[in-house]
């Protein structure tokens, strides 16, 4: 179960966190990182654990074994197996992230939750993963051979990372917003599917590629004086989440660590009036705008040349895109005129965290072996190889692992659901409906935000 990007926890127990924050700014031809592995120290001697109890608890959903099915008799016995070299007995507990509720009270009373807890949490509260007392245990955090370089190191923060993830056939990470494609549409707008691919590549892919593609696809086929077809699909929500793709992100966190806002940046409205310029031109159906599932079901049926594709969506092959009988192609979401990358934004982050209190420093030794044998099964090709089917060619599967999956970003207008739910319902939903200007819609809205983080992490 996906969650909000950091726990509201009160103010006198929070320090606030942000992993990424600011611009955006990376190299524009971002490949996937290395898959470098540190080497297992050598040991004398088998690593026998007498029977220690290690517990992983909480972000079963994200599993791929919670069915009676092939993949799940091949980790089973993979953790058995591991239960059997280190003398040990592994528990997954808890089908769901760990939310503040239930860590709270293990911190202040220090009891055991698990071992190692899918969540993320004030820094405060957890062991940084790449400090020195973590890393002689034998932990690496840049080991791409147990925990996914991407997703891990959305967790960094402060130079430390504080959430492990793996990636594979038994753990498939979750990706976030880019767009899938009719290529049939586009080439009668005047673009190719090579073409296309080509701008991505070449870094042309742009606000203003993008607009020109999708008003040249709005079309009344039939000649009934109502439009048909359009350029692109999707719901207030990946909208809003389009407002990140211009090298800027409106909630950070300074210096002097405090929450800050800025809704009134340009670069920020300069996004704004992209979504405004999606809408005012009959680029998007006329339905409810929340309407990700139609215009889904829209694109399936031939009717859209983009639609936003939610990357949790791969999970769920029936989806409809998916069922599109037409070859889709996949691109990022194209990148303002401030950003120099693409932008693949993510819209939470659930890792595995070390808490920090005395009872899960009692036994970091064992939790780390572990943890570490646990990485080392789940993180593997298979990710890819589910991936890769979801695509229908060569080319889409380089577009995302070279200009998606790389540039993936956490949605910082996220910071809590209150914030998240304001910013789409009081300032891109007034944009996308056409009742107000980018510039309109962002009067006053500083001084808001900013008193809802102030309430959710103290000023």
């Amino acid at each position: 179960m996906k969650r909000f990007l950091w726990f509201c926890l009160p103010a006198l127990m929070l320090v606030a966190l942000i992993a990424g924050c600011g611009d955006n700014a990376t190299q524009q031809e971002t490949s996937a990182p290395a898959q470098t592995t540190t080497a297992a120290p050598e040991t004398d001697a088998p690593v026998d654990l007498q029977g220690y109890e290690f517990i992983l608890y909480g972000g079963m959903d994200q599993l791929q074994y919670n069915t009676e099915n092939e993949i799940y008799t091949r980790y089973a016995d993979e953790i058995a197996r591991i239960e059997k070299e280190l003398n040990c007995v592994i528990v997954h507990d808890n089908y769901n992230a760990v939310e503040a509720t239930e860590i709270m009270p293990a911190i202040l009373g220090d009891t055991k939750l698990g071992d190692f807890v899918c969540s993320l949490i004030n820094p405060g509260y957890i062991l940084a993963l790449d400090s020195d007392e973590v890393k002689g245990y034998g932990l690496d955090v840049k080991d791409a051979g147990k925990w996914d370089q991407v997703y891990t190191g959305l967790s960094e923060y402060d130079e430390h990372i504080w959430g492990i993830l793996p990636n594979g056939e038994y753990y498939i990470c979750c990706i976030g917003d880019f767009f899938a494609f009719n290529p049939e549409i586009t080439a009668q707008a005047g673009y190719t599917k090579d073409q296309i691919y080509d701008a991505v590549r070449n870094g042309k892919w742009n606000y203003d590629l993008f607009l020109e593609i999708a008003r040249k696809a709005t079309v009344d086929i039939d000649g009934d004086g109502n439009y048909d077809q359009w350029g692109m699909g999707g719901g207030v929500f990946q909208y809003a989440e389009m407002c990140a793709t211009n090298g800027f992100s409106p909630i950070s966190y300074d210096e002097m660590g405090t929450w800050i806002c800025d809704f009134t940046n340009p670069r920020y409205i300069e996004a704004l009036d992209f979504v405004g310029q999606l809408a005012g031109d009959d680029i998007r159906p006329d339905i409810d705008s929340s309407g990700g599932g139609a215009c889904r079901r829209l694109f399936a049926e031939g009717k859209l040349a983009f639609n936003q594709f939610y990357g949790l969506n791969i999970d769920d092959q029936d989806d409809d895109i998916f069922k599109s009988e037409f070859d889709f192609g996949i691109v990022p979401t194209p990148k303002g005129p401030s950003a120099e990358t693409y932008t693949c934004v993510y819209p939470d982050l659930d890792a595995y965290i070390l808490l920090s209190n005395a009872a899960t420093r009692a036994n970091l030794d064992k939790a780390v072996t572990v943890m570490n044998a646990i990485g080392e099964v789940i993180t593997n090709d298979g990710w890819i190889d589910y991936f890769k089917s979801a695509f229908r060619d060569e080319d889409s599967w380089d577009i995302f692992y070279n200009y998606i999956y790389p540039n993936t970003s956490l949605n910082m207008q996220n910071a809590t659901g209150d914030i998240w739910q304001h910013v789409r319902e009081n300032i891109v939903l007034d944009v996308l409906l056409g009742n107000k200007t980018a510039a309109q819609a962002v009067e006053g809205q500083n001084a808001q935000i900013q008193a809802l983080l102030d309430a959710a992490y103290g000023s």
